[in-house]
């Protein structure tokens, strides 16, 4: 017995140590990440403009867009905000899955590392972007939460006090101010709460009631904003959404070209681990030939599919063939291979596992229904889906490391993850301190050339500027007039030129 408890207690200091080590390692990434994009704006005039209106016309995002006038103007504010809400999300996320059980350094290590191997184009919109960080990654954590708190209390009974209630209440109210797709989710889930509750363990019902009016009193309150009255009517000159026999179109346009992209092809780690275990799950028990046989087949789609996702994809060219052919083709197999995801499920023997699956699916589904009618669509609008498969990749990882443990009593398969997540946070902050470096020397060089009375002034692009949004915006985008006075560049007098970072050499001689 005392062997077990010195165990647990080394196993929750090396949890915790690594926790640190998460939380540290978002104080640098932050440090490092470039303000860019809507962060100009921002930190400018207009952001506090935007204030004094109340964001009227803008959007109802209350909370989030406060917090991103604060962390564009004060530097220790942003970076430990940023590394506070980065250790949550993965902490809350492996808390999801793994609360049933002591704590375990692997189980955050591999919850960083899926979250750093997603879509690159949805990392630079989330992670690598202020104001994106500030909407995506802060508005999933109350969502978590909740979700944390339901599981911990299905079956517990007890009184509610006052606190608890007012706490859910202000819970509710702040998972509606931070983004729209969210506040949409909050609401549902809420009321699918007091639905299964009412079933299940009528004694924390007071809980949900509460946090359900706030997320109504929340919803309320973000799309009272008149800007959705005008995206609704079609008034609106950025948001557009679709109703009527035009629908349909949309909904295949923004599938074909985007969604499936964003949610499944580029986030081909994910989508093979999920893969690789429900096949595992499937093939746990015996069965006869005609099931042996469909298992077969949707064990054949969905590796091959998340093997051609994480592995092949980018092996072959497509500028030899009809762009839109290859698109569409692409998008139907992603369809097949989401079929093949649900059947699967039929063949899961755990009930509880199988349970939470389809519960995270419909999330992620439902996160991502608005955008089938709302333009645009960019990939930042899939980082609460992916989160979601994040979700049941982890389950799915537990329950078969679970089986594993059982039969090999040595508990190697922990340190996969353990290198996984590690090096994942090394190469992305490796990464992004290139970024950060060559963006820190930017002004220096902008400086220099307007001492020198250049009219055109020309600014190195990021190395990695994928892993950042907005970095270096066309010139016909608002955010080059923008960065341009960030700069002090006049803009009638002068032009401003981003060049390639392998050709940035051959600019400096000339200044």
């Amino acid at each position: 017995m005392s062997q077990i408890i010195k165990k647990s207690k080394s196993s929750k200091k090396a949890a915790f140590f690594i926790l640190a080590i998460i939380f540290i390692f978002f104080l640098l990434l932050a440090t490092v990440t470039p303000l860019s994009g809507d962060d100009w704006t921002w930190a400018s005039k207009i952001g506090m403009h935007r204030l004094s209106t109340g964001f009227v016309g803008y959007n109802g995002r209350l909370l989030s867009n406060i917090l991103e006038i604060i962390i564009t103007r004060v530097f220790f504010i942003r970076i430990f905000l940023y590394a506070i809400l980065g250790t949550m999300l993965i902490g809350w996320t492996s808390r999801l899955v793994f609360y049933q059980h002591s704590a375990h350094a692997w189980h955050y290590l591999l919850t960083i590392g899926l979250f750093l191997t997603m879509s690159t184009e949805i990392y630079s919109q989330t992670f690598g972007w202020f104001a994106g960080f500030i909407n995506y990654i802060l508005g999933m954590l109350p969502v978590f939460y909740f979700i944390y708190w339901l599981e911990k209390h299905l079956l517990v009974k007890n009184k509610t006090h006052l606190p608890t209630l007012f706490g859910m209440f202000i819970l509710g109210i702040t998972s509606c101010l931070i983004i729209e797709n969210i506040t949409i989710y909050s609401v549902v889930l809420g009321i699918g709460a007091i639905v299964y509750f009412l079933v299940i363990n009528k004694s924390q019902l007071p809980s949900i009631i509460a946090y359900t009016l706030g997320t109504v009193l929340g919803a309320i309150t973000m799309f009272s904003n008149p800007i959705y009255v005008s995206a609704l009517s079609g008034k609106d000159n950025f948001r557009h959404v679709t109703f009527g026999v035009q629908m349909w179109n949309t909904i295949v346009k923004i599938y074909s070209t985007s969604m499936y992209k964003f949610v499944f092809q580029e986030n081909g780690v994910i989508i093979f681990i999920i893969s690789t275990c429900l096949i595992v799950c499937m093939w746990q028990t015996k069965s006869n030939l005609i099931v042996s046989f469909l298992k077969f087949l949707l064990s054949l789609i969905l590796f091959s599919y998340s093997f051609f996702a994480a592995f092949i994809r980018n092996l072959f060219s497509s500028a030899n063939f009809d762009s839109q052919l290859i698109l569409n083709i692409l998008s139907i197999f992603s369809i097949v291979f989401v079929v093949a995801l649900c059947l699967s499920l039929v063949f899961v023997n755990s009930l509880p596992l199988r349970t939470k699956l389809i519960f995270y699916i419909a999330s992620a589904l439902l996160l991502s229904a608005p955008f089938a009618v709302i333009t645009p669509y960019g990939p930042r609008c899939a980082f609460a889906t992916v989160s979601f498969m994040i979700l049941a990749a982890l389950e799915l990882v537990n329950y078969i490391s679970s089986l594993t443990i059982k039969i090999d009593h040595t508990h190697k398969f922990k340190y996969m993850p353990l290198i996984f997540g590690t090096f994942s946070m090394i190469f992305v902050l490796g990464i992004m301190t290139a970024n950060g470096y060559v963006n820190h020397y930017r002004p220096a060089a902008i400086s220099s050339q307007l001492r020198q009375r250049k009219t055109t002034v020309y600014v190195s692009r990021l190395p990695f500027q994928q892993y950042n949004w907005d970095t270096s915006p066309m010139p016909n985008r608002v955010q080059h007039l923008v960065y341009m006075r960030r700069m002090h560049i006049p803009e009638k007098t002068h032009n401003l030129v981003f060049v390639p970072f392998k050709d940035w050499k051959k600019y400096q001689k000339s200044f």
